[in-house]
């Protein structure tokens, strides 16, 4: 651009400028009619050619690798410059990506005061390469040297950094049973996203046995390996499961199961197996019979049923095993006939496997056989001596009184549900009677017949006994609670307790107050925790509430009288599985800003459901801070967060919420300047160059908030110091803005400034100096000391 002379001239004086000669205005007069003389001054300036906008490369953040669909590591940049490398400022970047190579955060950007235009990308769905094409035109519309530019991304998953046990399995399981609670294992990368496609592998680490099912799976979309069938075979024990993944090799992670006996397999009987016994008296030691699973582990809880043969009695008839595995009956008493094979037969209730068959040769009596003289109480009372005393003599084969002192004679249960005898035996006195004192029946309630037996006797059976509880001594659980509930959600199975006598017989007893309270687990108990028992000795509950964080809980009820208390089963309340964002603060926000309700987060279960009462930590990247740091879901399963108080630098901001065996999730927002404060010098003073050139930098300010971050969109006038120049720009994302300066045709020092209304240090100088070319020295124009003046400062050519 030419100015072009007016038809008068001015005259300077010069006057020093930072060690210099700046020329001063002294007088207008006339600089001709019309022509053009030559004039000098600030207004007949002639600026040489702009520079323009000739070519666009890329800067950086080409040929990065990341996930699919996430936002890579480091933004795209491009660089426009002119044809000696200089940046080029607000020139207008055009970036095109296909949707199959995902998103850009803008469509188009000007460069900036560095010539530099970004924008971030987040990558396509899909693995492989990915590409956007970025276009920027000159002045006249031609494409820049190097547009259209093709920038690529590889899409590839991260590797894994470390596992996350999301979902532990059970705590305990059956040998051979597929694990009740299966796990859920999570892969996330470094930064604590979840990584799909990880191959995770489990296996027992320590204890032994076989671990049977699919023990290679896959992590899905969500980063989490889901096991559906795990089992464990081997004996009874505890067992360390190990998750691992080899590419790359990742810290084990490990989850302890403890293993039941599994299914009953087989029945066996104990030795001895075949037996000899007098008639009508009890085999020693009473028969009895161990189940096992298919490990060989001794299965507790199975039902045993045994059955005699002819004239023959067993007690208990019916019983379940015991820890050991094992079923033994009180007694098997042979009948009444010598020289026959009795035979007893043992079979799980459940199978339909072979019987274990015991026998027993039944023998006569040597010298005679014993007689009940009194018979015990036809009635009695679990745990209470028997009102009637049975008296017991000897006798002959012909039922004569045989007197023999000092014989021992034992009473056994002969038939019965299940019970066992005190005070059981008594010694025959000189005329052959043995008189029981304190025997006592405790057992189930039921009907129960007597055998007694002595060495070489033949044996007699009692008449029946009517066996009924006893007094209340304890309670017991006879509907345990839900196995698994949710916090401040009323239990869906109510617990029922019983009061019982010590052998475990129902007491029908109203009126005893029972009260519930947590065992173990923490956390509280609401509802109705106190229940009276019915006419029948049950107290059921109707609304016992758990609140408390995720983990198993364990209930006890409580009785003055009987002063007594019972544990029940767990309760587990589920773990979080998914963390959700459900609101978020509007992107951009201003620097140092206090947001309220700044972020909610719903917390769920594996099935979907709220999670109340878990406990959560919040955290925010540095300079910015959030209230509470330390929280829990409430009803709902929602955890908000109350206050975020951004960081005085602008940027990119975030906050995390973490919640046991869950991903860390993270809310990022923007920050930007506030309004804008003040002015600064940032490059350019001081430059020097030849006569009718350029300075080798532009002259560049910054315009800042009251923290010192850059203020974009603001307005900065580029004039000489006399304030001569029509150059406006405006300051970019930074708040940046820059200006190129000519150094016209007078060699000397030179002054040009920047400046913005209302902004502190505004305006700001600088200082360039213009170097005679080489072999040439100008003196000063005509007597009046008037010499030509370099241009104001300006923007460059796009």
């Amino acid at each position: 651009m030419r100015i072009s002379p007016a038809p008068f001239s001015l005259r300077f004086s010069l006057i020093p400028f930072r060690g210099a000669l700046v020329v001063g205005l002294l007088a207008l007069g006339s600089c001709g009619e019309g022509e053009d003389q030559g004039c000098g001054g600030p207004f007949c300036v002639i600026p040489p050619g702009r520079p323009e906008a000739t070519r666009l490369r890329s800067a950086s953040g080409n040929g990065q690798t990341g996930a699919p669909g996430r936002e890579l590591q480091d933004p795209l940049a491009v660089l426009v410059t002119d044809g000696e490398d200089r940046p080029i400022p607000d020139v207008q970047v055009t970036f095109m990506v296909d949707p199959a190579s995902g998103n850009l955060s803008a469509p188009s950007v000007r460069s900036d005061y560095q010539g530099r235009a970004e924008v971030t990308w987040t990558l396509g769905p899909a693995l492989g390469p990915q590409t956007v094409v970025a276009v920027a035109t000159g002045e006249l519309g031609a494409p820049l040297d190097g547009s259209p530019l093709t920038l690529t991304a590889q899409g590839d998953w991260p590797l894994p950094a470390r596992l996350v046990l999301q979902q532990a399995p059970s705590g305990s399981t059956q040998n051979g049973s597929p694990l009740e609670r299966q796990p859920v294992v999570v892969a996330l990368d470094a930064n604590g996203d979840p990584v799909p496609e990880v191959n995770v592998t489990a296996a027992i680490m320590a204890g032994g046995g076989e671990l049977h099912g699919t023990t290679l799976v896959s992590t899905d979309a969500a980063g989490r390996a889901t096991y559906t069938d795990l089992a464990i075979l081997g004996v009874a024990g505890t067992r360390a499961l190990g998750f691992s993944v080899t590419e790359p090799p990742l810290e084990t992670l490990f989850a302890t199961v403890e293993v039941r006996a599994g299914a009953s397999s087989q029945l066996v009987g104990n030795q001895p197996l075949v037996y000899e016994a007098t008639v009508n008296s009890p085999v020693s030691p009473s028969p009895s019979v161990v189940v096992r699973d298919d490990a060989g582990n001794p299965v507790p809880g199975v039902a045993v049923t045994f059955a005699a043969d002819l004239d023959a009695s067993v007690s208990p008839a019916s019983l379940t095993t015991d820890e050991l595995g094992v079923a033994q009956v009180t007694s098997w008493t042979v009948g009444r006939a010598a020289g026959v094979r009795y035979s007893l037969s043992a079979q799980v209730e459940s199978s339909g496997g072979a019987p274990v068959v015991f026998f027993a040769d039944a023998k006569a009596g040597a010298a005679g056989k014993l007689e009940i003289t009194v018979q015990p109480s036809a009635t009695a009372r679990s745990g209470t001596p028997l009102d009637r005393q049975p008296v017991i003599r000897v006798v002959d084969q012909l039922g004569n009184p045989a007197p023999q002192a000092g014989v021992t004679i034992t009473a056994t249960l002969s038939s019965g549900p299940s019970g066992s005898l005190q005070n059981a035996s008594a010694t025959t006195n000189g005329v052959g009677r043995a008189s029981f004192r304190g025997l006592t029946l405790s057992g189930l309630v039921g009907n129960y017949r007597l055998s007694f037996s002595a060495p070489s006797l033949e044996g007699v059976t009692s008449s029946s006994i009517s066996l009924a509880a006893a007094t209340p001594s304890r309670l017991a659980v006879v509907r345990q609670p839900s196995a698994a509930g949710r916090s401040r959600v009323p239990l869906s199975v109510q617990p029922t307790v019983q009061l019982q006598d010590a052998r475990g017989n129902p007491v029908a007893q109203a009126g005893v107050e029972v009260v519930a309270s947590l065992a173990s687990g923490g956390g509280t108990l609401g509802g109705g925790s106190r229940a009276v028992t019915g006419s029948d000795g049950r107290a059921t509950y109707a609304d016992l509430t758990i609140t408390g964080s995720p983990g198993a809980r364990t209930l006890r009820f409580t009785s003055a009288s009987p002063a007594t208390s019972v544990v029940s089963s767990p309760v587990t309340l589920p773990a979080v599985a998914t963390v959700a964002v459900v609101t978020a603060p509007s992107s951009p926000v201003v620097v140092g800003s206090t947001l309220t309700d700044a972020v909610r987060w719903s917390l769920t279960d594996a099935g979907g459901q709220p999670v109340p009462d878990a406990p959560a930590g919040i955290s925010a990247s540095p300079g910015n801070s959030v209230d509470p740091v330390s929280t829990s879901s409430d009803e709902s399963g929602m955890v908000e967060l109350q206050s975020w108080t951004v960081s005085q630098t602008a940027g990119e901001h975030s906050v995390e919420l973490g919640v046991a065996d869950a991903p860390i999730s993270r809310v990022i927002i923007a920050a930007v300047a506030g309004t804008a404060s003040r002015l600064q010098k940032i490059s350019g003073d001081g430059q020097s160059a030849p006569v009718n050139s350029q300075l080798p930098e532009p002259l560049v300010v910054r315009v800042v908030d009251e923290f010192g971050n850059g203020a974009s969109g603001v307005t900065v006038q580029w004039r000489t110091c006399e304030g001569i120049g029509d150059y406006d720009a405006v300051t970019d994302v930074g708040g940046y803005a820059s200006a190129f300066q000519d150094t016209g045709p007078e060699p000397g020092t030179f002054c040009g400034m920047a400046s913005s209304a209302g902004l502190a240090d505004s305006p700001v100088q600088f200082s360039f100096t213009a170097t005679a070319a080489e072999g040439s020295v100008r003196a000063l124009r005509r007597e009046s000391g008037v010499r030509s003046r370099p241009s104001a400062p300006r923007a460059p050519d796009r």
